[in-house]
This record gives structure tokens, sequence and C-alpha cells, in this order.
């Protein structure tokens, strides 16, 4: 059986201590267009949540519900939204204003991404100011790393970025 999900703003964040074993633990308050839930992360795991969390982002939630009056949930697992979509995601879109690339600049975006082999298609969004065109790679193909994007970023002089 699938646990249940939620998908919510992180709307609060507070840090309380056990009273069994006086550790810390966390209560997330998550909430969407209707409604809101309390999420309770374990101190097992709060020292790794923590520091991942950012009031105002999304958030999908894996837990167990919980209701003793008010439904709440104790969390399995918490992901950022964006990483949840990273990777799920088959494609990685680089969107680029080809007005003033650097030369060298598609040579060096083909090496950049041989260095992340994946299984997903790479696709180049071109822009000038008055057309577009949207072009899949089939040479490449790259697994979405953090640094990949950065480094997309830096060789294109600030003109090329990845969006999902």
């Amino acid at each position: 059986e699938t646990p249940p999900s939620v998908i919510g703003l992180l709307s609060g964040i507070r840090e309380r201590i056990s009273k069994q074993r006086g550790e810390p633990f966390g209560i997330l308050m998550l909430e969407d267009s209707e409604s809101q839930i309390e999420a309770v992360c374990h101190s097992k795991q709060w020292h790794k949540v923590k520091p991942l969390l950012t009031a105002g982002e999304p958030y999908l939630v894996t837990g167990s519900l919980k209701s003793d009056g008010d439904l709440s949930m104790i969390i399995d697992s918490i992901e950022p939204l964006a990483e949840v979509r990273a990777k799920r995601s088959r494609a990685i879109r680089i969107k680029i204003a080809t007005d003033g690339l650097p030369g060298d600049f598609y040579d060096s975006l083909n090496s950049e991404l041989k260095k992340f082999p994946g299984n997903m298609t790479v696709l180049l969004d071109l822009r000038t100011e008055d057309e577009q065109a949207l072009l899949r790679m089939r040479s490449v193909k790259v697994s979405m790393e953090p640094v990949l994007a950065e480094r997309i970023n830096k060789l294109s002089g600030g003109k090329a970025y990845v969006v999902q």
C-alpha cells in the first residue's frame, strides 16, 4: 500500500524538545489553497531534514496520517518539489539567449554535457529578440546535477540557463 503524500507550501517551522528523550524534533505546517496540515518530523531524521527547509517553498511529504481531533502527519520523507520534478523529468531544457554568445559556446556546452551521462534528453531553447527554436540533441543524454546548471550558465557568460 502506498503511503499518503501531501504537496504544500511550508508555512511554518517549529522545533520542540521531546519529553521522553530530550531530543529536538520538528513540527511543520504545510498548506495549499484550501487547507493546512501539521507534519511532525521525529528527532532521528530532524537533524537531516532541518537544513533543507525553506519557509514559503513547496514540498512533497510522505508519511502516515494521524487523527486526534485534528488531522496531522508523521513524516517518513520530505523533499523540495523542485527536486522531485527534476528526478521525474525525462528532459532538461537549456534556454539560450543566442546574441553575444562566446564563439566556442556550443563546443564547450557539448563537452560539458558529456561529463554528466544519464538518460535525460537535452532540449536547446534558442532565442533571439525576434525568433525562437527548440532543438533536441540526439548525440547526448545527461543526468541533471546542480553543478551542471551552474557550469552551463558560466560557460555562456550568463546567457544560458537550465529550466525544467
